[in-house]
C-alpha cells in the first residue's frame, strides 16, 4: 500500500482521511488496493470491473437526478454516473462530494468506443462510501482501540443507569444493551489479540 502511495506522487488526495480509511477498509477485509481505472482494459471482465476504490474527483447533478462525476484511483481517472437512487433512497446525498473516497464492486462499464469508458453505478454497486472530512481511525484500520471501546460501554452503563432510575427500560431494551455489550467485549479481546 505506502508503495503505491508513494508512486503517486505529491497528490494529497491519496493521503486524505477518506482514501487512507477505504484503503484500510479494503485491506481489514482481505481485499487488495490497485489502481484499475487508468488500465481499464486489463480489468474490465464481461463489461465489468470487480472492485472499483477510488476518490471522487468532480460531480455535479445533471437534468434527470443522476450524479455524473470523474473518479480517480491509484491508475488514472475515469467519467461515470451515481444513479439518483443512490444519492436518493441510499442516503449517501451529503456524503459523496468531491474528495469522497467510494468503494464498489461489481461496477457496469458503458463502452460506446473502444477507447471510451464510463462507469454506470448502481445502488447495488455501493460497498462503501467515506465522506472527504473522514479520519481514519488509528492502528488497526477498521477495529476500535481498546480506548475507544471502554469510552463507548462507559457511555452505556451511564445511559443504562439513567433510564433504570427514570424506570424507563422495558425487558427488550435490556436484552438488546447484553447483546451490544457482547459485541464491544468481543471487538475488545480481537484489538488486544493483535
Amino acid at each position: 500500500m505506502k508503495k503505491l502511495v508513494e508512486d503517486v506522487g505529491e497528490d494529497d488526495d491519496f493521503k486524505s482521511g477518506s482514501w487512507v480509511s477505504g484503503t484500510d477498509y479494503v485491506n481489514a477485509n482481505g481485499g487488495i488496493v490497485s489502481g484499475c481505472l487508468g488500465d481499464i482494459k486489463n480489468f474490465l471482465k464481461n463489461g465489468k470491473l470487480d472492485q472499483v476504490v477510488a476518490i471522487v474527483n468532480s460531480c455535479s447533478l445533471n437534468m434527470i437526478g443522476d450524479l455524473t462525476v470523474t473518479l480517480k484511483d491509484l491508475s488514472g481517472t475515469l467519467p461515470g454516473t451515481i444513479h439518483h437512487k443512490v444519492i436518493d433512497e441510499g442516503g449517501y446525498g451529503n456524503d459523496i462530494t468531491v474528495g469522497a473516497a467510494l468503494i464498489h464492486a461489481n461496477v457496469s462499464v458503458f463502452t460506446p468506443k473502444l477507447s471510451m469508458h464510463y462507469l454506470n453505478i448502481t445502488m447495488r454497486n455501493v460497498v462503501k462510501v467515506f465522506r472527504k472530512d473522514t479520519i481514519p481511525r488509528s492502528g488497526s484500520g477498521m477495529l476500535m482501540e481498546e480506548e475507544e471501546i471502554v469510552k463507548l460501554m462507559e457511555e452505556e452503563e451511564m445511559a443504562n443507569l439513567e433510564l433504570q432510575v427514570c424506570g424507563n427500560v422495558t425487558n427488550q431494551e435490556m436484552a438488546d444493551e447484553e447483546a451490544l455489550n457482547l459485541v464491544l467485549d468481543e471487538e475488545a479481546r480481537q484489538a488486544r489479540a493483535e
